[in-house]
């Protein structure tokens, strides 16, 4: 598909997986609305193919030299809520850390 359209010079694999994965699949909250049973994993094994996928259609689009030799770049989106301490306590500090693992952490 790379070749299809030569005036784009920046390309994303996946916008904001984590709402997709997490939103859409996990809770069902989002697009598609098809909340699994399994929450506590299924989120990670779903991030996992999408890295998988991702890493596939990156390793394409490296190999293609008509892309590399005009300066083409590739990526992926991410989103995140940003998290700050409620405090400067140890107890804050790593929950604000935690929480932003679980946000961007595992596609970063």
């Amino acid at each position: 598909c790379f070749r299809l359209f030569p005036k784009v010079t920046y390309w994303t694999t996946f916008n904001e997986a984590w709402t997709f994965i997490v939103l859409g699949y996990g809770t069902g909250s989002k697009a598609p609305g098809k909340p699994f049973t399994d929450i506590a994993t299924f989120p990670y094994k779903a991030g996992h193919n999408v890295l998988l996928a991702h890493a596939a259609a990156v390793t394409a689009f490296r190999s293609d030299e008509v892309l590399t030799k005009r300066g083409a770049k590739i990526g992926i989106t991410n989103n995140c809520d940003w998290n700050e301490p409620a405090s400067a306590s140890t107890s804050d500090i790593g929950a604000a850390e935690r929480a932003n693992e679980w946000w961007l952490g595992w596609f970063a």
